[in-house]
Protein backbone atom coordinates (compact mmCIF):
# COMPACT_ATOMS: atom_id res chain seq x y z
CA UNK A 1 0.00 0.00 0.00
CA UNK A 2 3.02 2.60 0.51
CA UNK A 3 4.27 2.14 -2.91
CA UNK A 4 0.77 2.51 -4.72
CA UNK A 5 -0.34 5.64 -2.22
CA UNK A 6 3.61 7.34 -2.55
CA UNK A 7 4.73 6.50 1.16
CA UNK A 8 7.93 6.01 2.45
CA UNK A 9 8.66 2.01 2.63
CA UNK A 10 12.41 0.11 3.68
CA UNK A 11 13.54 -2.23 1.04
CA UNK A 12 12.57 -5.50 2.76
CA UNK A 13 8.59 -4.92 4.09
CA UNK A 14 9.92 -6.54 7.10
CA UNK A 15 12.13 -3.98 8.57
CA UNK A 16 9.13 -1.19 8.53
CA UNK A 17 8.34 -0.07 11.78
CA UNK A 18 4.36 0.30 11.07
CA UNK A 19 3.32 3.79 12.49
CA UNK A 20 -0.38 3.88 13.66
CA UNK A 21 -1.22 6.52 10.99
CA UNK A 22 0.47 7.65 7.52
CA UNK A 23 -1.64 9.90 5.46
CA UNK A 24 -0.64 12.52 2.83
CA UNK A 25 -3.13 14.76 1.07
CA UNK A 26 -4.90 11.82 -1.03
CA UNK A 27 -5.21 9.29 1.63
CA UNK A 28 -5.15 8.61 5.60
CA UNK A 29 -4.15 4.93 6.66
CA UNK A 30 -4.55 3.86 10.22
CA UNK A 31 -3.48 0.90 11.63
CA UNK A 32 -5.67 -1.10 14.96
CA UNK A 33 -7.23 2.73 15.81
CA UNK A 34 -10.60 2.17 17.29
CA UNK A 35 -13.73 3.86 14.61
CA UNK A 36 -16.73 5.81 15.88
CA UNK A 37 -19.95 3.36 14.80
CA UNK A 38 -23.69 4.50 15.54
CA UNK A 39 -23.92 1.21 17.27
CA UNK A 40 -22.37 -0.02 20.11
CA UNK A 41 -19.59 -3.10 19.21
CA UNK A 42 -17.50 -4.76 20.85
CA UNK A 43 -14.77 -5.04 17.89
CA UNK A 44 -14.69 -1.94 16.76
CA UNK A 45 -10.55 -1.89 15.72
CA UNK A 46 -10.01 -3.05 12.25
CA UNK A 47 -6.79 -4.20 10.86
CA UNK A 48 -6.62 -1.46 8.53
CA UNK A 49 -8.77 1.64 7.16
CA UNK A 50 -8.03 3.52 4.19
CA UNK A 51 -9.63 7.04 4.11
CA UNK A 52 -9.61 8.04 0.51
CA UNK A 53 -10.13 12.11 0.69
CA UNK A 54 -9.95 12.87 -3.32
CA UNK A 55 -12.62 9.84 -3.44
CA UNK A 56 -14.88 10.83 -0.09
CA UNK A 57 -14.16 6.58 -0.17
CA UNK A 58 -13.54 4.59 3.15
CA UNK A 59 -12.03 0.95 2.55
CA UNK A 60 -12.41 -1.28 6.08
CA UNK A 61 -9.80 -4.25 5.93
CA UNK A 62 -10.33 -6.58 9.15
CA UNK A 63 -8.62 -10.26 8.76
CA UNK A 64 -9.06 -13.32 10.36
CA UNK A 65 -7.21 -16.94 10.47
CA UNK A 66 -9.39 -19.98 11.69
CA UNK A 67 -6.70 -22.94 12.10
CA UNK A 68 -8.66 -26.21 11.87
CA UNK A 69 -7.39 -29.46 13.78
CA UNK A 70 -8.49 -32.73 12.77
Amino acid sequence: MCDVYGFERTEKWYDRIAEPVLENDEHKIVRDFQIQTDHQLEYNRPDLVDLDRKARDCVILDVACILILG
